[in-house]
């Protein structure tokens, strides 16, 4: 299938979708192996007050991001602290911590962790838990503000879901909601496939009507399920996305 030109003035928006989409896969998996880990570790996790966790990618001494992340367990009750850590290298075998007494959040830290318990408590509650992904507001062009990703998490292995995701932008001390955008207009859902055993789909197919362009939750999507190639229906064409890669394949606009 021949890729077409990306038209330029959404040239940019492809750019933003395939690095925000890469950055929310990498700390969506960090954010699983970690919960697994310290559920191995802690027998009695859900009786220790976690309130919730950040993922974060580690840095050097010069502040260079490294290869590896770190999942912070806090408190439910302010003030908030860590409770437990695992730090996953890429490579690397994940190794857990338990800190003996928690550790206090720097300033940085708490107001991460209270803007995504704000933006959690500032969306509609959906049937499906949330996987909550804070990044610094500049992510999407807003220093001002913290950047909340609450993706709608699976329930069976192997369906793949669209919607509703949404991205939330707080106030800088995270304390207030500025903006809640749902990014599908419906909870889509596509449920794993029923094909005879081995086989393999060919690829998923969605309209996508909030943008013109595919979004940073479809390559979040495709990478989740091994680059899985996902048809992106909108008005301005047809694009394919496969992991990072997002292709514009017909560009009659739709109706």
């Amino acid at each position: 299938m021949r890729a077409l030109p990306i038209p330029a003035d959404l040239a940019p928006r492809i750019a933003e979708s395939v690095e925000l989409g890469r950055i929310l896969y990498l700390l969506d998996k960090a954010s699983a192996i970690g919960t697994d880990v310290a559920l191995a570790h802690v027998p009695d996790f859900h009786q220790r007050g976690v309130g919730g966790w950040l993922t974060l990618q580690q840095s050097d001494d010069s502040g260079q991001p490294r290869a590896g992340f770190a999942v912070m367990f806090i408190s439910r009750e302010e003030p908030f602290r860590t409770l437990f850590r695992v730090d996953i290298p890429f490579p690397g075998e994940p190794t857990f911590r338990e800190l003996s007494p928690p550790q206090p959040l720097d300033e940085l830290g708490i107001r991460m962790f209270r803007a995504r318990q704000t933006a959690i408590a500032g969306v509609p509650p959906g049937p499906r838990r949330w996987n909550p992904i804070v990044l610094p507001g500049a992510a999407v062009g807003r220093p001002d503000a913290i950047l909340v990703y609450l993706l709608a998490a699976e329930q069976r292995a192997g369906e793949m879901v669209f919607g509703i995701h949404y991205r939330v932008l707080v106030s800088a001390d995270g304390s207030s909601v500025k903006a809640a955008v749902p990014l599908s207009k419906s909870a889509l859902v596509i449920p794993p496939p029923r094909g005879p055993a081995g086989s393999t789909p060919v690829a998923a197919m969605v309209s996508q009507i909030v943008t013109d362009w595919p979004l940073e939750t479809h390559v979040f999507v495709s990478l989740l399920h091994n680059r899985a190639p996902i048809f992106v229906v909108t008005k301005r064409g047809v694009w394919l996305v496969v992991g990072e890669k997002i292709s514009l394949v017909e560009d009659k606009p739709k109706g």
